[in-house]
C-alpha cells in the first residue's frame, strides 16, 4: 500500500480492498464487486463507515445520516 491508498476492511466478509485516497469509496468498492441497494446514492442508509486508525473529515451529510457515536 502506498501513500496515495487507504486500505478498507469490510465486515463481515472480512475482505481488504485498496482505495485511492480522496476518491469515492463507492466506485471502488464496486468496482470489486460489492454492490450497493440505493446505487450509492446514500438515500437508504444502510452502508457506514468506521474509521479505525487515522482520520476522516465529517462532512454536513456525515452529521445528516450518522450520530456522535
Amino acid at each position: 500500500m502506498s501513500m496515495d491508498t487507504v486500505m478498507v476492511r469490510l465486515e463481515p466478509l472480512s475482505v481488504e480492498v485498496a482505495v485511492p485516497r480522496g476518491g469515492p469509496l463507492v466506485a471502488a468498492l464496486s468496482g470489486n464487486g460489492i454492490e450497493f441497494p440505493c446505487g450509492g446514492t446514500g438515500v437508504c442508509g444502510s452502508c457506514g463507515v468506521r474509521v479505525l486508525s487515522g482520520s476522516l473529515s465529517v462532512t454536513e451529510p456525515d452529521r445528516e445520516c450518522f450520530s456522535p457515536q
